[in-house]
C-alpha cells in the first residue's frame, strides 16, 4: 500500500512500513526530550512536556521577531536574559 501525506500535491509516494519506521523515530526522540528535561527539573512528565513546548514556542517566537502590538515593555522583558519563562526553567 502507498500513501503519503502530500502524495496529490507533490506526487510523492512513501511506503507504509517508511512512514511507520519516521513516525518511530519522532515519537522516540520526543519521549526522550521530555524524560530527560523531567529528570533534569525533577518534575512529572506533563510538566516537562508543558515546559518544553512552552520553550520552543519562546524560541520559535524569538527568531521570527516579536510583533510590536505587544509593546515595547513586553517586547524588552522577552528578550532579556531574565525573561521569568526562561529563569524558572533554565532550559
Amino acid at each position: 500500500m502507498l500513501v503519503g501525506p502530500d502524495r496529490d500535491i507533490h506526487a510523492i509516494f512513501w511506503r507504509e512500513a517508511t512512514i511507520n519506521a519516521r513516525l518511530k523515530e519522532v515519537m522516540v526522540k520526543s519521549f526522550n526530550d521530555v524524560l530527560d528535561l523531567s529528570r533534569k527539573h525533577t518534575v512529572d512528565m506533563r510538566t516537562a512536556a508543558y515546559m518544553l513546548a512552552v520553550s520552543r514556542v519562546a524560541d520559535a517566537t524569538l527568531t521570527r521577531g516579536i510583533p510590536s502590538t505587544l509593546g515595547e515593555a513586553a517586547r524588552d522583558a522577552a528578550l532579556r536574559s531574565e525573561d521569568p519563562i526562561r529563569c524558572r526553567m533554565k532550559i
